[in-house]
């Protein structure tokens, strides 16, 4: 911009423009000069480029013909030019000769003549259109960030990285959690977390660095008193010019009960199981050994560790049982056989010989219900009184 605030200038317009002329000619912004009723005398080679115009439709014209011609421009001229008594500057959107638009940061100034009367105004027009609609694209990823976070499906909070510091949560961990916004705001991230998880909260924090992404899996307390599994996913971020953690709190609370549940009757069965003195081995999609018990290392003659990852039908059948079994998938694909099968087979043990195994088949599932493998109960037929009780 030109640093003139109030131009003191002879009375002859001409001799003013021919003084200052080589400087206005090479102004960054657009320069225009009105007389005393705003009519245009002057204009830069800058106002040409800028809006389109020849310079001989400038001269003697209002300049409110050029420069404040949409509707929200007339209340800039309203205010600031007709009564203009000192310079000031504001930005408007300004229409160019072809129609197209452009906005500017105006500053106006008056012209003094010798008498120290307003004989005119000087007005300079930089394009600021680049960074308006930076702004306005700022503006709007600001509102739209606070509207993702506001209304995000999961609870969410952010904290203050020095203090430790509640400083904003969305309307989902306020319905979570129970606390009010206010009583959210300024609460210390460790109220959220049991007495003796305070030392693990706190070397988390000490340990963040800047830009740093991570996950993780706590207990947190509610503001009655229950609690609840939560993942943790945090990132670094400047909130409000301070170092801070957005931080999103995925409830897992029925994956947890669900794999407790889970782990208990996995371990119920195997006790089971084991007391029955039942051999039990667990197979994938492929047919590949997962899992086997004590018992059923006894009875094979194999460790888990020999034969995990290697398919059942290679080891332990022969060529007719491994024909059957094909026969009974056959049969389960089609939906001509459950997958909850019973049947005699004889398996090779790992010194060579045979035994008579019934064997009793069920499908294996995961916490979601998706089918895993499959599970048997094998039968030592050989020991003459389970025979008999088969």
């Amino acid at each position: 911009m030109l640093h003139n605030n109030q131009l003191n200038v002879p009375d002859s317009y001409s001799d003013f423009l021919m003084s200052a002329g080589a400087i206005l000619e090479n102004a960054p912004q657009a320069v225009v000069i009105t007389n005393a009723e705003n009519r245009i005398v002057y204009v830069n080679h800058k106002t040409i480029e800028i809006t389109g115009y020849e310079k001989e439709e400038f001269f003697h014209m209002p300049i409110k013909r050029f420069f404040f011609t949409s509707p929200e421009s007339h209340f800039n001229y309203d205010d600031h030019i007709r009564p203009i008594r000192q310079a000031n500057d504001f930005e408007q959107y300004q229409v160019k000769e072809d129609g197209s638009g452009w906005w500017s940061r105006v500053k106006i100034s008056p012209i003094s003549g010798a008498d120290g009367r307003q004989i005119g105004t000087t007005f300079q027009f930089e394009d600021v259109s680049e960074e308006h609609h930076l702004r306005q694209e700022s503006q709007f990823t600001l509102e739209q960030q606070r509207m993702l976070f506001e209304n995000n499906p999961v609870p969410m909070l952010i904290y203050d990285l020095e203090s430790t510091l509640v400083q904003d949560v969305n309307n989902l961990a306020v319905e979570r959690y129970g606390y009010s916004q206010e009583e959210f705001i300024g609460m210390p991230i460790s109220n959220l977390h049991h007495v003796e998880d305070l030392d693990s909260v706190v070397e988390n924090v000490r340990n963040i660095k800047e830009e740093s992404n991570n996950s993780d899996e706590w207990v947190h307390v509610l503001k009655d008193e229950s609690t609840i599994h939560v993942e943790i996913f945090a990132k670094s971020i400047m909130y409000h010019g301070r170092k801070s953690r957005l931080v999103i709190m995925k409830d897992i609370s029925d994956r947890k009960d669900a794999e407790l549940a889970s782990k208990y009757n996995e371990e119920k069965f195997v006790s089971i199981v084991d007391n029955m003195d039942l051999a039990v081995v667990e197979v994938d999609l492929r047919d590949r050994i997962t899992f086997v018990n004590p018992r059923f290392e006894t009875m094979s003659g194999y460790k888990l560790d020999e034969i995990r990852g290697e398919k059942y039908r290679d080891i332990f059948l022969d060529d007719d049982a491994r024909e059957v079994m094909k026969q009974e998938y056959i049969k389960r694909k089609h939906g001509e056989a459950s997958e909850y099968d019973k049947y005699k087979m004889s398996i090779h043990k790992k010194d060579g010989t045979t035994m008579e195994m019934a064997i009793s088949a069920a499908p294996l599932f995961d916490v979601h219900g998706e089918k895993i493998g499959s599970i048997g109960i094998h039968l030592d037929l050989d020991q003459d009184h389970l025979r008999t009780a088969v």
